[in-house]
């Protein structure tokens, strides 16, 4: 079954919803959303906000037990006046695959997926919601190639449960590479890129090529781990050292050689898992074809922890590729007709909400 069939099941959607929903998403330290507002000539950011969790969320457990998410939740329902939300999935509660199928409608493609899906999750099918992308298509074998994301039933219902206990009704959801590439990939860019978000307590990475997510992991390492880091190195408390971490994070000189050093082994892991990554799309260039695995050409950053000084030369020199700040606005607005009064270091943390609340004004 497909995300967009299982909500329509549930919950008929009128065509008043099209008109105001926000991107709302629930990580472990934070809840965040925003709304995309559309005026006569070009969008807007609306209303937007964020709660940080004193306790951490976990998402193996019942979500609408955890008091003070639900807690959050209503607040911010109440405060801003929010009904629809369209919601991410942790990419951690997700699976992915590629495979070739016939070439056919919506319904053949899916019916073909479903045929093969569980050979590559550890769902059954009736327990499985996913959605898909075409990534290639051939005239050679009449088969198109497709992205698949895979989440339970399971998972989705407890989401859903948690919202609808808080008063918001889930409109749709998307997984949370999906979400980050809607918002700083251009729509039209087929590239191949890394996309890589650093969080306070997780690091997402996703390859995107054509347009797809066609790879996502999660590393349990965030912002979190250089501020306990400097705390220990430098005996001082959280706040110095997130001043500390802010303003002289990765700078190579003398002067901070012992930081700089500090913090290039707490993101070693980071690291490791990039070239990782790169060595398993590598592999797949050769194991099956440069065509449909064209070369990583550059890492896209977001999250606010990836803004820290020198952090992006730092990735650069290491991996040696091109290294980017994201523009989480890259789909929304152009600077020249629009300023957003969210800043833009800011504004890599809204990365994943941008995307969910652009979803309102994809073309049908």
């Amino acid at each position: 079954m497909s995300l967009n069939s299982f909500f329509s099941k549930i919950f008929p959607t009128p065509n008043f919803l099209e008109l105001s929903h926000v991107g709302i998403e629930i990580l472990p330290d934070v809840v965040r959303f925003i709304e995309i507002k559309k005026t006569s000539t070009h969008l807007k950011v609306g209303k937007y906000d964020e709660v940080k969790m004193i306790n951490p969320i976990d998402f193996n457990q019942p979500l609408s037990d955890h008091g003070e998410l639900v807690n959050s939740l209503t607040s911010l329902r109440k405060k801003h006046k929010l009904k629809y939300v369209v919601a991410s999935i942790p990419e951690e509660k997700t699976y992915l695959f590629s495979t070739e199928v016939l070439k056919g409608n919506d319904k053949a493609i899916k019916t073909a997926i479903e045929f093969n899906l569980e050979e590559n999750v550890p769902l059954s099918l009736d327990e499985a919601i996913f959605e898909y992308s075409i990534i290639n298509s051939s005239d050679k074998n009449g088969k198109v190639s497709v992205a698949v994301s895979v989440v339970s039933e399971q998972v989705v219902n407890n989401f859903t449960d948690l919202y609808l206990k808080c008063g918001l009704i889930p409109v749709s959801f998307l997984t949370e590479p999906q979400a980050i590439k809607k918002s700083v990939v251009k729509n039209n860019d087929t590239g191949t890129y890394l996309l890589v978000r650093l969080g306070a307590t997780k690091t997402n990475f996703a390859i995107i090529s054509e347009n797809a997510v066609q790879f996502a992991s999660t590393l349990g390492i965030g912002g979190n781990d250089f501020t306990k880091a400097i705390m220990k190195q430098f005996s001082v408390d959280k706040n110095e050292a997130e001043q500390i971490k802010k303003d002289r994070g990765f700078l190579k000189n003398s002067e901070n050689n012992n930081l700089f050093t500090l913090l290039m082994n707490v993101s070693s892991a980071l690291h490791d898992e990039i070239e990782r990554i790169y060595g398993y799309w590598h592999s797949r260039r050769v194991a099956d074809s440069p065509f449909l695995y064209p070369e990583i050409s550059k890492i896209i950053l977001c999250g606010k922890e990836s803004s820290l000084i020198g952090f992006k030369e730092y990735l650069a020199l290491s991996i040696k590729t091109e290294v980017e700040l994201a523009n989480v606005w890259s789909n929304i607005f152009s600077f020249e007709d629009y300023v957003p009064p969210i800043e833009k270091t800011d504004s890599l943390d809204y990365a994943a909400v941008v995307g969910l609340a652009s979803s309102n004004f994809d073309k049908k």
